[in-house]
């Protein structure tokens, strides 16, 4: 079953109350929830990166940083997104970035939203 983001955002909205939902994607992402979302982050994790406006030498840098291990690499991708945007570095548009990889990487989205609630 093939859904747009706009489907998807819709059912992240379902699960809670449309106006909390709808404020928490708007703002930007935590540290810690960044951490929780590499934990469902698996194979094909550059692609998120790309899609995230990173260059494929910053992706390469946090594969080096951490060879051993694919959760410090997928979480050294979002912190780098987050640092490099800031505040403009929202939860709907991390969703969004997901949404777009979920054909080329692991996700394990019942996970992610989850957390995003």
């Amino acid at each position: 079953m093939h859904q747009s983001s706009n489907e998807l955002i819709e059912q992240i909205i379902s699960r809670g109350s449309k106006r909390c939902v709808n404020e928490r994607l708007k703002t930007p992402v935590t540290p810690r929830d960044l951490g929780l979302v590499a934990r469902h982050i698996g194979m094909g994790f550059e692609y998120i990166g790309i899609e995230l406006g990173l260059s494929v030498v910053a992706i390469q840098q946090g594969r080096v940083a951490h060879p051993c291990s694919m959760y410090m690499q997928i979480f050294i991708i979002l912190t780098k997104w987050k640092q490099w945007n800031g505040s403009s570095a929202t939860y709907l548009d991390l969703v969004k970035a997901l949404w777009t990889c979920k054909e080329r990487c692991t996700i394990e989205w019942e996970d992610i939203l989850n957390i995003l609630q």
